[in-house]
C-alpha cells in the first residue's frame, strides 16, 4: 500500500511537471509567434517604405529625363534655325562677293524686290 501511494505520488508529480512544461512551451511558442509577427510587420513596413522611396526616385529620374529630352529637342531646333540663318547670310555674302566690282545688282537673300543694294551698290534704307 505504501509503495503504491508513493508511486502514485511520483506519477502525479511527473504528470504535473509535464503539464507545466507543456504550458511553458505553449507560452513560449505564442511569444515567439507574436515576436515573429511583429518582426514580419516591421519588415513589410520597411519594404513598403523602400518601394515608395524608389517610386519617388524613379519619378524624379523620369521627370529629369523628360526635361533633358525636351531641352535637347529645343536646342536641336534652335540649332537648325541658327544653321538656316547662317546659311542665308552666307548665301547673301556669296552673292555680294560674286557681284562685287560688277555693275550688276546683286539679288538679296532677304527680299524679292531687287535686293538690299541699289544700282550703284549702295545699301538701301530700311532693308536688312
Amino acid at each position: 500500500g505504501e509503495q503504491v501511494k508513493d508511486c502514485e505520488a511520483r506519477v502525479e508529480g511527473v504528470r504535473r511537471q509535464a503539464e507545466q512544461k507543456v504550458r511553458d512551451a505553449e507560452k513560449e511558442a505564442e511569444r515567439l509567434e507574436q515576436q515573429q509577427s511583429a518582426e514580419a510587420q516591421r519588415i513589410r513596413e520597411d519594404v513598403r517604405a523602400m518601394r515608395e522611396a524608389y517610386v519617388r526616385r524613379i519619378d524624379v529620374v523620369d521627370e529629369r529625363v523628360s526635361e533633358s529630352r525636351a531641352e535637347a529637342a529645343r536646342r536641336a531646333s534652335e540649332g537648325v534655325h541658327r544653321d538656316q540663318q547662317i546659311d542665308r547670310k552666307l548665301r547673301h555674302l556669296e552673292q555680294r562677293l560674286l557681284y562685287a566690282g560688277s555693275s550688276a545688282v546683286p539679288p538679296s537673300a532677304f527680299s524679292l524686290d531687287g535686293g538690299a543694294y541699289g544700282p550703284e551698290g549702295e545699301q538701301r534704307e530700311g532693308i536688312i
